[in-house]
């Protein structure tokens, strides 16, 4: 009883778990700027690796609002799970306010934060218009987009986490429901629409800046063949991140009964970026054969655009199916290991 005591001690309180969030949320931050202005500019930029005024502005407004709204949902769903496996304790609970029902993290988080994010991204853009003249080199467009984007999610962060783990431990603790949610909203709901919808507007954005230097390349038309590889990329990232997303999402909900559980223990999580990649291979080649029946060898740079954004829909979801599919077993055999382990 005295050891149990001692590693209950152990745990971090929620203050400093919420310091762990916050070093989380700048690493999570810089390492998706970094990437994505690498792929934007260098991978499918110009020679020079620079980017234009436009080019820059378009970046920000895409990436600026759209993870400062992914963050703090990401967020509430990390700290969910990690109450439920002992990572943090309630230190200091705080008596609840009233009943507070809300437990789907996107509605928690609300619009507030895309909302302020296009307003800042937009006065930010109007700034730098009259400031900066010429190319802007990669250091500058990270620069634009991980500074505004860590200090509005940090922020978003901070309000939205501690106004949520009273509710959720209160309906961790209350009874549960007889029935789950019906499985085709919650997945609809919750995962596959808010998630195949920002997909889909951030695909836009890029697919017009990818697509858009490759029609100058080729004097305006873009090559089936580019647009079957580009789908192959797309599937791959989108169902890797969508399925981290949505597995951290559906385990607290099966402990408050959301969900209902599942047998078997799931694949191992390497076997899952192998399948990853056999499924961007497939949706290549299906593209790509697709396109080749319909006899279509070229198109313009707003055709390569819609596709890009139906695959990303597509795969978004399919990337949420897979989340919720391994999360439920997963954490369905971890109750169970640790039903027999008492």
């Amino acid at each position: 009883m005295k050891a149990e005591s001692k590693k209950e001690k152990e745990k971090p309180g929620f203050k400093k778990y919420l310091i762990g969030q916050y070093i989380a949320n700048l690493i999570g931050v810089l390492i998706s700027s970094l990437l994505l202005v690498y792929v934007i500019f260098v991978f499918f930029g110009n020679e020079d690796k620079a980017g234009s005024l436009a080019a820059v502005q378009v970046f920000m407004l895409i990436f600026i609002p759209f993870f400062t709204l992914i963050q703090p949902v990401g967020a509430i769903g990390n700290m969910r799970r990690d109450f439920l496996h002992g990572k943090w304790v309630m230190d200091d609970r705080e008596p609840s306010s009233g009943p507070d029902s809300v437990i789907n993290p996107w509605r928690r988080v609300g619009l507030a934060p895309l909302i302020i994010g296009i307003v800042v991204t937009g006065a930010m853009c109007l700034a730098i218009q009259v400031i900066i003249t010429g190319p802007f080199n990669l250091l500058t467009i990270n620069i634009l987009v991980f500074v505004p984007t860590l200090i509005l999610s940090t922020i978003f962060i901070w309000r939205c986490l501690p106004r949520d783990r009273v509710p959720f431990t209160d309906l961790l603790a209350g009874s549960r429901p007889e029935k789950p949610d019906p499985f085709l909203r919650y997945f609809l709901v919750e995962h596959a629409l808010p998630w195949a919808f920002l997909q889909a507007i951030i695909n836009m954005g890029f697919g017009i800046r990818v697509f858009g230097l490759e029609a100058l390349k080729t004097g305006g038309e873009i090559a089936s063949v580019t647009v079957a590889t580009d789908a192959g990329f797309t599937t791959w990232f989108l169902l890797f991140f969508m399925w981290l997303a949505s597995q951290a999402q559906v385990r607290p909900d099966i402990h408050l009964g959301r969900v209902s559980r599942s047998q078997g223990k799931g694949p191992a999580v390497p076997l899952m970026l192998l399948l990853f990649v056999a499924l961007s291979v497939v949706m290549a080649v299906v593209a790509g054969a697709a396109l080749w029946v319909a006899g279509i060898e070229s198109m313009t740079v707003y055709q390569a655009t819609v596709i890009k954004m139906f695959v990303a829909m597509v795969t978004a979801s399919a990337g949420c199916w897979l989340g919720i599919w391994w999360g439920k077993r997963r954490e369905s055999r971890l109750i169970l290991d640790q039903a027999s382990d008492r």
